[in-house]
């Protein structure tokens, strides 16, 4: 949830993990995966758009901060009913984040990956 200035607040819901390799979930708080759950706005670091594909090797590219902005739009609920705003908050969220996209094969790589290039900027 992106606010007027680009600024990302938590949404502190519980994740649903596949058990094993079915299609069943369950629910799990964040700090149960080592994580912890946000508390405060923060600016957007690093914006990734993937497709999955099976047995794709980590090929995200880098994209400017107008295609990303242009991509968060294209995946905006409020973009028809607050056109204006959610432009503006798009835009300034893109404005200083990474933006990648592409194909990716496992979550788990991928998610390392992501990490990986957060860390590096």
């Amino acid at each position: 949830m992106l606010d007027a200035n680009g600024l990302v607040h938590p949404y502190p819901k519980p994740l649903s993990v596949r058990i094993n390799a079915s299609r069943v979930t369950e629910e799990r708080p964040v700090e149960s995966l080592g994580g912890r759950a946000g508390d405060r706005p923060l600016p957007v670091a690093l914006i990734a758009f993937t497709s999955y594909r099976p047995g794709v090797a980590w090929a995200l590219r880098p994209c400017t901060a107008g295609e990303g902005a242009i991509k968060l739009l294209e995946h905006s609920v409020a973009a028809r009913s607050r056109p204006e705003q959610v432009l503006a908050a798009v835009r300034r969220a893109a404005t200083d984040a990474a933006v990648l996209e592409g194909d990716r094969g496992d979550a788990a790589e991928a998610a390392s990956a992501l990490l990986s290039q957060q860390m590096a900027s």
